[in-house]
């Protein structure tokens, strides 16, 4: 069994960096800087709901004790145990960053847009924590883990709604050509895509989290994703 869970902390990390590299570098993140909306809001997803998850499951389950006694964790440690302020701080991230004055500017200045990265990164560390962070005593109950999960699909549902059916222009975009002319892909309906984004792979997101925890709750067999039982006996 811990031969497993090693194996399962290596996989979910190798999936984080490989993911990262995805994100981050050229071309994708060229492409979503000048061209393509919707590439810029897959980017966003990736960064903030899928590679903090990654990074959060291949830690090591540990004591938070150690960590609490130093001086320079207490203020992110004081956070971090308040799930009202980390679902916040997640879900509002993504409404701020895809505000359209702000969502513009970050595709404009290329300092903004690495800023806008790292902060969905961090910000969705912050988030994913209580549900998957490695102090599993700081963790959410599984059903407030799913209140706090399900919520946050409501806010990406309404954000992704508001996206899709926003008119046309209201975000940057300058689609490819070969994309315009082979497959019609217009700026409206790359705006639409990036909403569509928004709504339905990122609500699917947060409804695999919530169905981790439920089989938690239910005391199903351990399938890697939300380790169950005290620190002891998985580590």
């Amino acid at each position: 069994m811990n031969a497993f869970f090693r194996t399962s902390r290596v996989a979910f990390f190798l999936g984080a960096l490989i993911l990262l590299g995805i994100a981050v570098p050229l071309p994708p993140a060229w492409l979503a800087g000048n061209y393509s909306f919707s590439v810029h809001m897959g980017q966003h997803l990736l960064l903030q709901l899928v590679i903090p998850a990654l990074i959060l499951l291949s830690l090591p389950v540990s004591d938070p004790a150690g960590l609490e006694a130093r001086h320079v964790w207490r203020p992110v440690g004081w956070i971090l145990k308040r799930p009202v302020i980390t679902w916040f701080l997640g879900t509002g991230a993504m409404w701020i960053w895809h505000a359209p004055a702000l969502c513009n500017a970050a595709v404009r200045n290329p300092t903004l847009h690495e800023f806008q990265s790292l902060s969905l990164l961090l910000l969705g560390t912050a988030f994913w924590w209580p549900i998957v962070g490695p102090f599993t005593l700081q963790r959410l109950p599984p059903l407030l883990g799913i209140v706090y999960l399900f919520t946050a699909c409501l806010g990406c549902t309404v954000l992704g709604i508001i996206i899709t059916f926003a008119p046309p222009g209201l975000y940057l975009a300058t689609v490819l050509p070969g994309l315009l002319n082979d497959w019609q892909f217009t700026s409206p309906v790359d705006q639409r895509v990036g909403g569509l984004l928004m709504w339905v792979p990122g609500c699917l997101i947060y409804i695999c989290g919530i169905l981790g925890l439920m089989a938690r709750w239910y005391g199903m067999p351990e399938v890697g994703m939300f380790p169950a039982g005290t620190p002891e006996s998985i580590s």
